[in-house]
């Protein structure tokens, strides 16, 4: 895949993920893709559409295929992002996280819980409306 294609993926992805979220949540979320890509030796398009990893790409989503909704300065962020976490042009705010939620949204939606593998991993940040583990 062209890293043009790759970039887009990303982009689109932290768009959908983290639009409400400040730049360094935006960065937060890019980073977790390339985490994967580079903990997992998986390649972008692998990680990113695995079933049940990013709620934005998984059928009944709420934020499913919005882009067409999303303001340009997101797109903006998004781009920044992915272009940053991609080539490693900035710190990993995350501290090499490869997940993340929203605490308080996935409570709400799971009944007051959060799912297992909250429980096996470190809480390493939050950011945002984001909290990371490794």
């Amino acid at each position: 895949m062209k890293e043009a294609d790759v970039l887009t993926l990303i982009k689109l992805t932290v768009a959908m993920e983290a639009e409400g979220e400040p730049p360094m949540g935006k960065l937060a979320v890019a980073y977790v893709i390339m985490n994967r890509v580079r903990q997992w030796d998986k390649s972008v398009s692998d990680v990113i559409f695995k079933d049940y990893q990013f709620t934005c790409w998984e059928r009944g989503s709420p934020t499913k295929m919005r882009l067409d909704d999303i303001p340009e300065w997101v797109m903006d962020d998004a781009e920044y992002a992915a272009l940053s976490a991609f080539r490693q042009t900035q710190l990993d705010p995350t501290q090499g996280a490869t997940h993340y939620l929203n605490e308080n949204l996935t409570r709400q939606i799971r009944g007051g819980s959060l799912p297992n593998w909250v429980w096996s991993m470190e809480k390493v940040a939050v950011i945002g409306k984001h909290t990371f583990y490794k």
